[in-house]
């Protein structure tokens, strides 16, 4: 199996995490690595391992099933073995999934985005009335005695941000976008 060189979009809590950094200036024998995840619901620091001039994180499945879901911002910082000198040298973000094998049966796998807009298009097509319905609530995003252009407006919006989302997803997955073209 290859090590991945880069750092993961994605941590599945309770699979192991593996991956290798090399940074030309700031040598393994030199320095250490530490990543810093910090989000909303919660914060951990992941300590790579010198390999050669390589440095090696590898993370055991029971640490990142402590992991807490949710969307984390990260930051690579190497700070000299015996001296002073720290630096920071990379960011990003990366989201903490639970993995589908911890999911209940009543798991939906759709975006927030997708269930408000298939909400939307069930009001506007008429399989919720809208005299039953005055106001509707989806993961803490409540909408309340809204007209029908503006639920047009508010479904193209949505229709907009599920279409990026897949576009993202399909991406990630390296499948081709639908705004992909092919020429032979």
């Amino acid at each position: 199996m290859s090590t991945n060189t880069t750092e993961p979009n994605t941590i599945y809590i309770g699979n192991t995490l593996e991956w290798e950094k090399t940074f030309n200036d700031y040598l393994a024998t030199k320095y250490t690595l530490t990543y810093y995840f910090r989000g909303l619901t919660g914060s951990f620091n992941i300590v790579a391992s010198a390999n050669v001039d390589a440095f090696s994180v590898s993370v055991s499945s029971s640490t990142t099933g402590n992991y807490i879901a949710g969307n984390y911002d990260w930051e690579a910082r190497v700070s000299e073995t015996n001296g002073d000198e720290v630096y920071s040298l990379s960011f990003g973000r990366v989201e903490v999934k639970k993995s589908l094998s911890a999911q209940s049966s009543g798991y939906d796998p759709r975006s927030h985005s997708e269930k408000l807009l298939d909400t939307i298009k069930s009001v506007l097509e008429g399989s919720i009335k809208k005299a039953d319905v005055q106001s509707f609530s989806i993961g803490g995003r409540s909408i309340s005695k809204i007209s029908d252009p503006e639920l047009v407006k508010l479904r193209n919006k949505l229709s907009w941000e599920v279409y990026l989302e897949k576009g993202a997803e399909n991406l990630n997955q390296n499948r081709p976008n639908y705004s992909t073209l092919r020429i032979r």
